[in-house]
């Protein structure tokens, strides 16, 4: 099969697989919805365990599944992992709602369970999608992780937080309308068919992976071989601490601004705006997720001000329901887009399933709320306040990504700027062989040793792009080729 064709299958799988346990996810909110007052509380502990086995999941998935720039794991290893995880799981949801409800152990070891799938889900979904860059791509813009990534992560996410919005209506309309009970067992078994689905899918996934690795060992331009960046732990650090102020503060508001966790919301959006926007915005970051969140950043600084106001407004449904969709954008959006640009900025290793669910686990947070509240004045100025002292932090976190550090355009002495680029190329004598002048052996060397484009040349050398543009045609012209790509191979092949 087509090594091409097997990527794309890798990418369906992991993609519904990811489907599935973002599905399995959210309607544990709706099973909690239908449990009777006096068992809610087993919910709060099932998050705790939850949460433990995604971290678990971090460690382990890394051990016995497919990773980038490492060798693949056997294929029976990571299968049976897989399968152990899901065993565990179906198993004793065959038992019932009931042997969940009675027993704290089934509860806890089923949590850890969907913990540790979470990760796997995540992290595979990233690793099919995960490509090294090309040093032909002039731009500097073209994301690792492909054009639709965020767009399929989108689609997952609002395709299970629909399910969520619409299964409490219709449960209650047709199977949960003499007893609610009967609500919470039917959303239970539901998770059990999606935890088959997203087996199978998950399976077949790394099967795809594997064999993808064998069809073609020598691939450059997907996950078999270590990603050519350096890891950006400050803007990774920046983008983890604006998701963690979102959830803080929606804890600190005792989890009333996520209404789909919650029975007693604050705010009611319209989710199939939400959903049509957030698509959008996932095709738009695919084009370059550094120009979406740079654009991203301001309306949302503008976004948490107007938050600020929004409690002396709850009485007004109008001003609640396009705020209150407003701020679910706003929440998936940094959902979707900063944790697919934390795996950008990441250069792969152990811990990549843990970098893929970074963002998400910032959600764990909003499940502080019991902790946090207390501490918390019931009155509406000291709510306006946190919101006020969150929106400041938040710009604070963005300033840097909305006004990245330009390089320095200061004019030096032209000695001193032949001396920072000497001819260390191994090719220099190939250059001049074919007639190149000093400056086009410059721009040559930038070519073919670091990747760069006309303006990142041009920037370099401290010469503008047009003027880049003109060597570069020249040197293309005397080595017979038409665009960089062509270029560069021309030495690969001759360092082989």
């Amino acid at each position: 099969m087509e090594h091409r064709t097997l990527i794309l299958r890798a990418r369906l799988t992991s993609s519904l697989s990811l489907l599935g346990i973002l599905l399995c996810i959210h309607i544990n909110f709706t099973l909690a919805h239908f449990l009777p007052s006096e068992t809610k509380w087993v919910m709060d502990t099932m998050y705790f365990f939850y949460f433990a086995g995604a971290v678990l999941g971090v460690v382990l998935c890394p051990l016995f599944l497919p990773a980038p720039g490492v060798k693949n794991k056997p294929l029976l290893f990571s299968i049976c992992f897989i399968s152990f995880f899901l065993a565990v799981e179906v198993i004793f949801r065959f038992f019932g709602i009931s042997a969940w409800l009675g027993s704290a152990a089934i509860r806890s070891i089923m949590a850890v369970s969907e913990g540790i799938i979470t990760a796997m889900c995540h992290g595979l979904f990233y690793l099919t999608w995960l490509r090294k860059p090309r040093p032909a791509v002039s731009s500097g813009h073209e994301n690792r992780t492909g054009r639709f990534c965020s767009l399929v992560l989108g689609a997952a996410l609002l395709g299970s937080v629909l399910t969520r919005c619409y299964s409490v209506p219709l449960l209650e309309a047709s199977v949960a309308a003499v007893d609610p009970f009967k609500g919470a067992e039917f959303s239970f078994g539901f998770i059990k068919w999606c935890m088959i689905f997203l087996g199978v899918s998950l399976g077949l996934c790394v099967f795809l992976i594997h064999k993808a690795a064998v069809d073609s060992p020598h691939t450059t331009d997907y996950f078999f071989t270590e990603p050519a960046i350096k890891t950006n732990w400050s803007v990774i650090i920046r983008l983890i601490g604006l998701a963690s102020v979102f959830t803080i503060l929606n804890g600190t508001l005792d989890v009333r601004m996520l209404p789909l966790y919650s029975n007693e919301s604050m705010y009611h959006p319209h989710y199939l705006t939400v959903a049509a926007v957030i698509l959008i915005f996932g095709f738009l970051a695919g084009r370059s997720i550094d120009c979406f969140i740079r654009w991203y950043m301001p309306p949302a600084v503008v976004l948490f001000i107007l938050v600020s106001c929004l409690p002396l407004f709850e009485d007004y449904p109008r001003i609640n329901l396009i705020m209150s969709t407003m701020i679910s954008i706003a929440h998936y959006t940094a959902w979707m887009v900063f944790t697919t640009a934390v795996v950008e900025k990441y250069a792969g290793g152990f811990w990549f399933y843990g970098i893929t669910l970074v963002i998400f686990f910032t959600v764990a947070f909003a499940f502080l709320a019991p902790v946090i509240s207390p501490f918390v004045p019931d009155s509406t100025e000291y709510i306006v306040l946190f919101i006020v002292l969150a929106a400041v932090l938040f710009m604070l976190l963005a300033f840097r990504l909305i006004f990245p550090k330009q390089p320095q355009s200061f004019v030096i002495p032209v000695k001193k700027r032949r001396e920072q680029f000497p001819e260390t190329s191994g090719f220099d004598e190939i250059f001049k062989e074919r007639g190149l002048s000093q400056r086009e052996i410059e721009v040559a060397c930038l070519l073919v040793d670091e990747g760069l484009g006309k303006k990142e040349i041009g920037e370099r050398l401290y010469i503008s792009a047009g003027t880049v543009k003109v060597h570069i045609s020249k040197i293309y012209q005397k080595f017979g080729v038409s665009n960089q790509r062509e270029f560069i191979t021309l030495f690969v092949n001759r360092e082989q």
